[in-house]
């Protein structure tokens, strides 16, 4: 069997040398990259409120 790898969105065999199979598996991951992102950055926003608001209430 020829070495090969998988494609990171439907799983079908592609060469080594690409990531996707084609151009729709591509933008969907590049979809979900950015949603993957966007809920990182409010969670860390949500993390740094609440030690805010901890740090308000307890400390002072």
């Amino acid at each position: 069997m020829e070495q090969h790898k998988h494609c990171r969105i439907c799983n079908k065999p592609i060469p080594l040398t690409e990531d996707f199979c084609s151009n729709k598996c591509r933008e969907e991951y590049e979809d979900f990259m950015g949603e993957r992102r966007k809920r990182q950055y409010i969670f860390y926003v949500l993390l740094i409120v609440l030690f805010v608001v901890a740090y308000i209430v307890f400390l002072w």
